[in-house]
């Protein structure tokens, strides 16, 4: 029952059109500090709105029925998140009026499509996964340039990512196979620099030294990811964790030559060096089709004065 009008550079407004009556309709101010600066930034999710206003900062507005009014909340920084400082020094700001957003209902996604930093075109993508029921998840695509982002239906009717690039093609984007026409693109993750505080707040001032680093997997395949261990912001080593699986499922093995319980969750172990205060781990790979699933990384270490 609401029409939400925002303006650029600077203004939100509300109009509460609910009552049957017009005469009874009226406008408010919501915001007069936050604005938006491309018409295309704004998306619907389920029951709430998302927009990407003209200072790079995700808002979302939630009705509050025990006020009657509206109400804006900072996506960015809920939780432990801080997206708007990475947005403003990775991104475009000069270029947010060619932003384009589309809503991925089948996985409860907002696609972001904006400018890199230097770039004038829009060549990364910002996704806010909205599964978690308190907490918004963010990845950065760098793989597609989308000038122009769409749903269109696929074969069974599921409205599916499409985009337009800068020179003319499109791209049916979320398919099952992880390559780029044929040809494989980076993909990686990593943990947060962290002094192990939080489970002993000692641990805060101690030296760790490293000891194994192990990985709970789901098998994808016979190929290689590239963990990076990082101390104290350096990278001290790059440890190789296979991604296949160790054996054959029952109905398909050989007795006496395959391994069984091959499709399980996998915990896979490696010896890792070096040691400081803080550790990151990053994995990486870039093959045609090579997945991968991690759930957990387990760090085992020995803490120091």
């Amino acid at each position: 029952g609401y029409l939400i009008v925002l303006k650029y550079p600077s203004g939100i407004y509300v109009l509460d059109t609910r009552s049957y009556y017009t005469a009874n309709w009226g406008a408010m101010r919501v915001n007069v500090g936050v604005g938006m600066k491309s018409p295309l930034a704004m998306i619907q999710v389920d029951d709430d709105v998302v927009i990407l206003d003209a200072g790079g900062n995700f808002q979302a507005f939630s009705g509050i029925t025990a006020f009657g009014d509206v109400a804006s909340r900072n996506l960015g920084q809920v939780g432990k998140a801080d997206m708007g400082d990475f947005f403003r020094t990775n991104m475009n700001l000069s270029k947010l009026n060619k932003v384009r957003a589309v809503y991925y209902p089948a996985k409860r996604e907002a696609h972001f499509a904006v400018a890199s930093a230097g770039s004038l075109v829009n060549d990364r993508r910002i996704v806010i996964d909205l599964n978690g029921l308190d907490l918004q998840r963010f990845r950065v695509s760098d793989r597609d340039t989308c000038e122009s982002l769409w749903l269109k239906q696929d074969t069974n009717g599921v409205p599916r990512l499409t985009a337009g690039d800068d020179s003319g093609f499109i791209w049916n984007l979320d398919q099952d196979g992880r390559s780029k026409d044929s040809s494989g693109y980076t993909a990686q993750f990593q943990t947060p620099h962290t002094d192990l505080g939080f489970l002993e707040p000692s641990l805060t001032y101690k030296r760790k030294n490293g000891r194994f680093l192990e990985l709970v997997v789901e098998p994808k395949g016979n190929w290689d990811l590239a963990v990076d261990i990082i101390w104290d912001g350096d990278i001290v080593e790059t440890v190789n964790y296979n991604m296949g699986q160790t054996g054959a499922t029952i109905g398909t093995f050989v007795l006496c030559t395959d391994v069984l319980a091959g499709n399980q969750v996998l915990n896979k172990k490696k010896r890792i060096t070096g040691g400081g205060r803080r550790f990151s781990a990053r994995g990486k790979n870039s093959g045609s089709g090579q997945d991968f699933s991690v759930a957990k990384m387990l760090l085992h270490f020995d803490a120091w004065r």
